[in-house]
């Protein structure tokens, strides 16, 4: 008995099968009426395909295949017409859920489909493909940071799925733009990323003393703390971009205090042209809040530990071999935090 017979109370009418979903049971329909509509099967849906003609009826409001049309059910046959233009459905999807990628790295993208079905991949961007199988491959990206769609297409040129992943360098060239190193309690300064990457986002961390306006931006304040007894709360700020590679670093010295001179500098001035020598000359240098004095006096100091210059006349050619902290424990204690000895 056919299956017209069956529904002799639903009026059945011819259709021509558009698009297939297996995975989910529906079926693409074009009615001979002009009506685009979907519906669903009582037939083996492994014998249907797209373009066949199928005789349909309405059960429940909704459109049902009863039959392929045969030489003895529906004699008539007709085509879609060309201005229809629905594509076939793809169910394929990439397994891996990736939005970046190291310069240089690989990772290998699985597809989620048919086991027998034949994919196609292609990127646009930089990169390649190596290990392509039926459902798999690896993708290399290319040794530059870039922006690549890879796209999975059924083996006709059906679309299935796509994935955009951003290529980026772990090598960070961006600095921090700062306007001192030696600050005093409470004062604040404004810090800067020094050749951004456009789009990039930056992050900031603060080891030490004080706080920071943001932890992230192009631009924060930095603010010093109230107290700074011993200097530890003088400040290590480090600049990070968004994978986490570390950018460049600050140091700070907090100065509580400004008075007082606490290191000195030994200069090699002269020697030989028949005066006796060497001769130095000891340079006041620095307060606690790192300003200079260039005062001289004309002792001799050797016993600081200067390298001996054995040329001729060298006028002001400093050594930083000469530093001598000459902080008290009182000046420690009080906050007495050059940059110069950080």
């Amino acid at each position: 008995m056919s299956l017209l017979d069956k529904y002799k109370d639903t009026k059945a009418e011819q259709a021509v099968i558009t698009s297939l979903d297996k995975v989910k049971g529906r079926v693409g329909l074009y009615l001979r009426s002009g009506l685009q509509t979907v519906g669903t099967y009582l037939y083996n849906i492994n014998d249907l395909r797209v373009g066949l003609s199928v005789v349909v009826a309405k059960v429940d409001n909704f459109y049902v295949i009863l039959n392929r049309v045969t030489a003895d059910a529906v004699r008539k046959s007709y085509s879609v017409p060309k201005t229809f233009n629905q594509e076939p459905y793809c169910s394929a999807e990439i397994n891996e859920d990736i939005d970046t990628l190291e310069v240089g790295k690989s990772v290998d993208l699985t597809v989620s489909g048919k086991l027998y079905t034949k994919y196609k991949w292609s990127v646009k961007g930089g990169g390649y493909f190596t290990n392509v199988t039926n459902n798999s491959v690896t993708y290399n990206a290319p040794s530059y940071a870039d922006e690549v769609t890879i796209t999975l297409k059924s083996d006709d040129g059906t679309f299935c799925d796509s994935l955009i992943i951003t290529i980026y360098s772990p090598i960070c060239e961006a600095t921090i733009g700062y306007t001192t190193q030696g600050m005093i309690v409470s004062q604040t300064q404004t810090l800067t990323v020094i050749d951004p990457v456009s789009g990039m986002t930056y992050h900031w961390e603060l080891i030490g003393g004080g706080s920071l306006s943001e932890d992230e931006g192009l631009s924060i304040i930095y603010t010093a703390p109230a107290t700074n007894p011993n200097c530890v709360g003088n400040a290590e700020i480090k600049l990070y971009n968004a994978y986490g590679s570390l950018c460049d670093t600050l140091k700070i010295a907090i100065n509580a205090i400004t008075g007082g001179w606490v290191m000195m500098y030994c200069c090699s001035i002269y020697t030989g042209g028949g005066y006796p020598g060497p001769w130095y000359q000891c340079y006041n240098f620095a307060r606690c809040d790192g300003v200079f004095n260039w005062t001289t006096t004309s002792e001799t100091c050797t016993d600081w530990g200067c390298p001996e210059y054995s040329g001729m006349f060298t006028y002001n050619k400093c050594t930083v071999e000469g530093l001598q902290d000459l902080r008290t424990e009182e000046d420690k204690q009080a906050g007495c935090c050059p940059p110069q000895l950080m």
